[in-house]
């Protein structure tokens, strides 16, 4: 990797807000900013790794660190603008739930509770809202917060545990995973405005993790069947699932594909665990990158920071949140300075996207200083 020490061209006399990310990708459907510019996404998978937490974009090779993220960062769950990272953060022995703001590493703590652990948070469809589970080991309940933390409230009572929560893609549901009615645990549903749950999917074995798919027709999750854990899939409504993976291996935690084409699994079944794809019906399992068995992964679509233009020879995949920032002003003209870790080879132009005022919505920079280590 290098770390260079680039320099903006003048920018004119407009203020400067706050700087958002380096070099942007192909643009994908996305949501507008400064005055209605589209914002590029990408569809982004996130995993768990002893380091914290990574992601692997398109074309990538290995995945990136998440900026921000520590050493037992968990559950991680994409925000649906593609802007926000949440997940649960251990601490002192419990979990709280965290949101990383991919652009600018900058870290948000929504829950403290010294006598609980808070973990799998899940966003709303609308981007307003976090369900998560909270409690004790063997005794967690669910909860919905606003995305800032306020107005925290318990979504179901009942006995047993209820974990694993998942919204509805309308926004009206959350499904969970409980064992308030058997030993083992069942798919139950209950409204989001809080209510009686109602079971979703009652089946031998544990049925755990599930997640709607983006149309809201099918559910999948990990079920467990003498002692093997598999991918299921069941039709919204329907009593009876299908397995999408067989084998004597952990395969389990499934995440949806953006496009509802294709779930991500937490495998061994080559022996050290893996995160793999596979389409709904089974078919083309591709192993992807190493991953933690077990830990849950995410798949969305994303605006993770700096990522490579497309006319660059030498894609900067391994870019970080600018640093050390300096400003000086010279006849009416900005220039700003910091220090950013890209893998950029040689000297030569980046570009740079913003937030400020007026809105150019493009500065370009000049890669100044080369440090090879």
């Amino acid at each position: 990797m290098t770390l260079t020490r680039i320099a903006l061209g003048a920018v004119g006399g407009a203020a400067l807000l706050g700087l958002a990310a380096l070099a942007l990708g192909p643009v994908l459907p996305g949501d507008a900013r400064d005055g209605g510019e589209i914002e590029p996404v990408r569809p982004a998978l996130v995993l768990s790794t002893p380091d914290g937490l990574a992601i692997r974009l398109p074309g990538s090779a290995e995945p990136l660190a998440v900026p921000g993220s520590m050493p037992g960062d968990t559950a991680p769950a994409l925000s649906p603008d593609g802007r926000q990272l949440a997940l649960s953060r251990g601490r002192l022995g419990r979990g709280e739930i965290v949101v990383l703001d991919l652009w600018t590493s900058a870290t948000r703590r929504l829950t403290t509770n010294p006598r609980a652990v808070d973990t799998s948070p899940a966003w709303s469809p609308d981007g307003r809202r976090i369900a998560w589970a909270s409690g004790a080991p063997g005794a967690f309940d669910l909860f919905a917060m606003d995305a800032d933390g306020r107005h925290k409230r318990r979504v179901v009572v009942g006995p047993g545990n209820d974990v694993d929560p998942t919204w509805r893609p309308d926004g009206r549901a959350i499904a969970f995973a409980s064992d308030r009615e058997a030993a083992s645990y069942d798919l139950w549903s209950v409204p989001a405005a809080g209510g009686a749950a109602a079971p979703l999917l009652q089946a031998p074995g544990d049925q755990r993790g599930p997640v709607w798919s983006p149309g809201g027709g099918r559910i999948a999750f990990s079920g467990e069947t003498r002692g093997n854990v598999d991918v299921w899939v069941v039709p919204t409504g329907a009593a009876v699932p299908r397995r999408v993976t067989a084998g004597r291996a952990f395969d389990g935690r499934p995440a949806w594909s953006p496009d509802g084409q294709g779930l991500a699994f937490v495998s061994d079944r080559r022996g050290a665990a893996a995160v793999w794809t596979v389409a709904p019906d089974g078919s083309e399992p591709r192993e992807l990158v190493p991953a933690t068995l077990g830990a849950a992964v995410d798949w969305g679509l994303a605006l993770p920071g700096p990522r490579p233009l497309p006319t660059e020879r030498l894609p900067d995949l391994d870019q970080r949140a600018p640093s050390g920032l300096l400003i000086t002003r010279s006849r009416g003209r900005v220039r700003l300075g910091f220090a950013s870790a890209v893998d950029n080879v040689g000297t030569g132009p980046v570009h740079v996207k913003g937030i400020r005022s007026p809105p150019e919505r493009l500065m370009r920079a000049d890669q100044l200083v080369e440090l090879s280590s």
